[in-house]
């Protein structure tokens, strides 16, 4: 069974090579989240390219919107039994 995951900021960046290499490494389902879908969907197909049995998930989620946020772990929570692991790479800027 493959561990799953989430992580945040996936679209560049610590959060989009944290993502790949869980999905391509570690065989992990990888909900990867951030506000560039068409990064994500390039991320997405990257993992599925690559060598690894894992996969990633595209989610554009803005994580300054509460609703959405909710919306997307009700999402995740109605799929899956479990979370693994939570990798918060998301930056809002200062």
């Amino acid at each position: 069974m493959s561990k799953i995951c989430i992580v945040t900021g996936a679209s560049r960046g610590l959060g989009r090579g944290i993502a790949l290499t869980l999905a391509r490494e570690e065989g992990c389902k990888v909900y990867a989240t951030a506000r560039n879908g068409d990064a994500l969907n390039a991320l997405a197909e990257e993992a599925a390219d690559g060598a690894g049995s894992g996969s990633v998930e595209a989610c554009v989620l803005d994580q300054s919107d509460d609703d959405a946020v909710k919306a997307f772990v009700g999402e995740v929570n109605s799929r899956e039994s479990r979370v693994d692991l939570l990798v918060n790479s998301a930056f809002g800027g200062l």
